[in-house]
């Protein structure tokens, strides 16, 4: 059963855009049903300097996501593994939280929510990455915790990577092993290899798991059956955290580019479709994939807006205790902003809410008299 899909490119908002600099390493920018972020998170302990120049810039042009990104690090001398930006499109919420203005879809499955909760999800990406000087990576990034809370990530809680593409670089910890999986490739579902990479303990100490494309995929369609994907991997969680991943919560879905150390940076890609689709966990990979690809091809036209949505006898709960008071880690920053429509969309909603809120407590006191 097909529960509906979630476009997020293309994207109506045309000429939205997210600048993120040297001393502005973050921004924010609500694009629909997700939102992007330059996020140059690698830069944080460097915002003092003076000597780091140039621009990470996201912007929606012929509804299309174009990015950009421009920096010269001459100031800074670190290892070539070190990350310094992470381009991003975020569905969900992350661990340390989110801006107020950034929009949760709730149909066809809401995040955060427990993994066992959730139905059978594809991943349908057109993207080209068209230049690059540097170590990069386009992939998927997901969190998962014990907890659903926005206090950052800790020990027992998880980061799973997805690199659909990389070049001269290698993924956090050891090559422990691989899976295979069937995916679209550019109008054709294949079997695949991935290769697994692990890495005990990440940044504050949660687990780090990557899954590697063995022919990575530079330009093209790709569709990936992340529930699947999941289900493969479940072992790893049960070992080295000790828990079941069905009993823990995926925060969000964040797909981008990693850019790695070089003095000076020039990279640039294109995403031209980015669409999550769901369906009943009892329907097959192949058929879920099949479903998707004879909906949303490339060459299709799809709307722009959400659809579909959850039947109405779906016994299905989604958790969301989202605060806009959260907790900063490395890496992060809870102090962001964005001006233009969406200030306008936010202020809007907040009116139209404190209406409604007003509206049921006047009903309340004539009911109580």
């Amino acid at each position: 059963m097909f529960y509906g899909a979630i476009t997020i490119i293309p994207s109506p908002f045309e000429g939205l855009r997210s600048v993120a600099t040297p001393s502005k390493i973050f921004n924010v920018v609500s694009i629909g049903n997700a939102s992007i972020d330059p996020c140059l998170w690698g830069l944080q302990k460097y915002i003092s300097l003076h000597n780091l120049s140039g621009q990470s810039v996201m912007e929606i042009k012929n509804h299309v996501l174009q990015v950009k990104t421009i920096l010269d690090l001459d100031g800074l001398d670190l290892p070539k593994w070190q990350v310094i930006a992470y381009n991003e499109i975020i569905y969900g919420i992350k661990p340390w939280g989110m801006p107020p203005y950034h929009h949760v879809p709730t149909h066809p499955f809401r995040l955060p929510s427990k993994v066992g909760l959730l139905p059978r999800i594809i991943l349908l990406t057109n993207y080209t990455i068209s230049k690059f000087n540097t170590g990069i990576d386009f992939s998927y990034d997901l969190w998962f915790k014990r907890e659903n809370r926005t206090n950052g990530v800790w020990p027992g809680d998880a980061e799973l990577m997805i690199w659909l593409y990389r070049h001269d670089v290698n993924p956090a910890g050891n090559k422990i092993g691989e899976i295979s999986s069937k995916v679209i490739i550019n109008g054709t579902i294949k079997s695949v290899s991935w290769e697994v990479w692990l890495y005990k303990r990440m940044g504050t100490g949660w687990l780090y798991i990557a899954l590697v494309l063995k022919k990575p995929v530079r330009e093209g369609t790709v569709g990936i059956d992340l529930t699947e994907l999941i289900e493969k991997i479940k072992p790893l969680f049960k070992k080295y955290l000790g828990t079941n991943v069905e009993n823990m919560y995926l925060m969000s879905i964040e797909l981008g580019t990693e850019i790695f150390y070089s003095k000076h940076i020039d990279v640039e890609w294109v995403l031209s479709k980015y669409i999550i689709t769901a369906y009943n966990k009892n329907i097959s990979s192949l058929a879920a994939l099949s479903d998707t690809l004879q909906r949303f091809t490339i060459n299709s036209s799809s709307s722009i807006r959400e659809t579909g949505g959850l039947p109405e006898n779906t016994k299905y709960t989604s958790y969301n205790q989202f605060t806009s008071e959260t907790s900063a880690s490395p890496g992060e920053t809870t102090s962001r902003t964005v001006k233009g429509v969406h200030e306008q969309d936010h202020s809007l909603a907040v009116a139209i809410s404190l209406i409604v809120s007003a509206i049921i407590v006047f009903m309340y006191v004539i009911t109580r008299k």
